[in-house]
């Protein structure tokens, strides 16, 4: 499990390094265009930096998961004592976890509405920009599957 979440995080990274790339050319031509030759003729530019911060949004929920990053209440654990300060952890897991189904459920049917609209200026399918939401939940549920496997163990070592 930890080499194949290490090869996701690998090419998670390559992925978003190839996205701020095309996001910084997209939104320097379009700045360039609009103020120094002083018309906005590519309008395609705004609508690929935004689908793009999209994918990025989504693929990160996957990379705050991985590195323990998202907002949570961590008052309580440390006076619960190890044990139970473990076991709240993972039950606040497992939270995330429905949490995740769930918006891998709402990105599917997005999709599948997608499927049926297209963009206005680059005209591509809808469905490849909200294929994003169930991707980005998939990786963070296979971060968080990690994360809780190691927080049992650790829950089990400190039970013993």
């Amino acid at each position: 499990m930890k080499r194949l979440v290490e090869r996701l995080e690998r090419i998670q990274t390559w992925i978003t390094f190839g996205f701020v790339a095309i996001l910084a050319v997209s939104v320097s031509l379009q700045v360039f265009v609009r103020y120094v030759l002083q018309k906005p003729l590519f309008l395609w530019t705004e609508e690929l930096a935004r689908f793009i911060l999209v994918w990025m949004v989504f693929l990160g929920i996957g990379v705050g998961v991985k590195n323990d990053a998202h907002f949570a209440m961590d008052v309580l654990p440390p006076l619960l004592g190890k044990r139970w300060g473990a076991l709240l952890r993972i039950f606040n897991d497992l939270c995330m976890g429905l949490i995740l189904i769930l918006l891998m459920l709402a990105g599917l049917r997005f999709s599948y509405f997608g499927l049926f609209q297209n963009s206005p200026n680059m005209e591509i399918l809808m469905a490849w920009v909200f294929v994003s939401i169930p991707i980005g939940g998939v990786l963070a549920l296979v971060y968080l599957c990690e994360r809780i496997q190691q927080r049992w163990s650790d829950f089990r070592g400190v039970a013993q």
